[in-house]
């Protein structure tokens, strides 16, 4: 057994109690447990192995992070000693296999709520609070292709997309790895690796193309997802700061302007405006920013309509002819017809709602429907209803906060922070 204190490592005898050894130390910080008959310890950010027979720990062997961590809970190990799990100070989990004295990177599991991290006994599974700090969360410790599905996903996701035939969703995490699930039961179907061992700066990004097939990446270094095969992309994305997937090439966004390129890379068009956010269906681009909202035709970039007011929010979504954005400071949104520009809907809760605001919209493939995440909730709207409307036709009961929400046929699926679920409103 062992003790870590704040001047020193003791080793102690686990059925006498005696000590059988002391290394003093100038680290600030420490943490130990047992990998089979060696310990694992962990000194200012960096692990050291510690065998039994020794009186001091060895060399470091690896670096967790540049900052130390004194969390007992932030490093783990499996019954057997051959797995580690680590959580900086920064609340990065990673783990680690450790194989005759060695010890080489696992996997990264990105940034989660609290540097807290356990690995079972039998060392393929790694649990953690998510980076929402709402619910436990696991992963297979190794192999991603075995992370449970779709109720559980292991780390932060983004890009929650569906694909053309509305069988089949998908993410990207942090890594650049992107899975795909069943949307019927939730099944697992493909892990894609990362396009790229060299992680890019920009955000993880996915989408299908028309053809069916999936672009994924961390937008520097994307892929093509095809028949369990990865075909990297040549596409330089110069100082873009995010990227979104149209059905048949890549929007790249930067800090004033953004283009439009097909997969080989040729540009199709481009603006010169600051635009925060982007939206597309088959047909059409919405950009968002500085107080406009322009739609465009995908293939040119002709500007078809244009809306300009000071409270316009860097939220919206274009389908079926219709294009919704958020406004105001509370949780508002308008519906506008596409072509003509004429509002047909003015959307919001009722005042004990305000507070929270519409982080995503989302308009069913006919436009009839409205989705919108509000806090730790789905609405849904009913176009139908009239132009004017103060309640939603449904809510779901609270959730953890909602990134996104993307139609699946009549179901919803919402991604919170962390884990993908299935949510279906249904009646009021």
């Amino acid at each position: 057994w062992a003790l870590a204190e704040t001047d020193a490592t003791v080793m102690l005898q686990l059925a006498s109690g005696k000590v059988r050894a002391t290394v003093d130390s100038d680290a600030t910080t420490a943490s130990l447990l047992w990998a089979g008959e060696v310990g694992v310890v962990q000194l200012d950010g960096h692990l050291h192995l510690w065998p039994a027979g020794r009186k001091a720990p060895g060399p470091a062997i690896a670096q967790i992070t540049e900052q130390a961590w004194d969390g007992t809970d932030a490093i783990s190990v499996s019954t057997d000693g051959h797995v580690l799990a680590t959580a900086d100070a920064n609340g990065r989990v990673r783990t680690w296999r450790h194989e005759e004295g060695r010890v080489r990177p696992g996997r990264d599991l990105g940034h989660v709520a609290a540097p807290v991290v356990a690995v079972s006994p039998a060392g393929d599974r790694v649990v953690f609070v998510d980076v929402g700090g709402h619910s436990l969360r696991t992963a297979h410790a190794l192999d991603p292709s075995q992370d449970p599905p779709i109720a559980a996903a292991h780390t932060r996701l983004w890009d929650l997309r569906v694909d053309p035939s509305g069988t089949q969703v998908a993410t990207v995490d942090w890594e650049g790895r992107a899975r795909v699930w069943s949307v019927a039961d939730g099944e697992l179907l493909h892990v894609a690796p990362p396009p790229s061992d060299v992680q890019g700066n920009l955000f993880p990004t996915l989408g299908w193309l028309a053809d069916g097939r999936l672009v994924y990446g961390d937008d520097a270094h994307l892929a093509v997802w095809e028949d369990g095969r990865t075909t990297p992309l040549s596409l330089e994305p110069g100082e873009a700061r995010s990227a979104l997937v149209l059905a048949d090439g890549v929007l790249w966004q930067h800090m004033e302007g953004g283009r439009v390129v097909d997969l080989s890379g040729t540009e199709r068009w481009r603006w010169e405006r600051e635009t925060c956010h982007a939206a597309a269906d088959g047909d059409h681009v919405l950009l968002v920013g500085e107080g406009r909202a322009t739609l465009h035709d995908r293939g040119t970039g002709a500007t078809l309509s244009e809306w300009e007011s000071r409270q316009l929010r860097c939220v919206g979504d274009v389908s079926a002819g219709r294009l919704a954005i958020s406004g105001d400071a509370d949780n508002h949104a308008w519906v506008f017809d596409a072509t003509s520009g004429v509002r047909l809907a003015d959307l919001s809760l009722p005042d004990d709602d305000l507070g929270d605001r519409f982080s995503h919209l989302e308009l069913s493939p006919d436009g009839h429907t409205l989705a919108a995440t509000f806090g730790g909730e789905v609405v849904r709207f009913d176009l139908t209803r009239g132009p004017r409307q103060t309640r939603a036709a449904a809510r779901s009961p609270d959730l953890p906060y909602m990134s996104e929400v993307r139609w699946a046929g009549d179901a919803l699926l919402a991604l919170p922070l962390v884990a993908l679920q299935a949510v279906r409103l249904d009646g009021e």
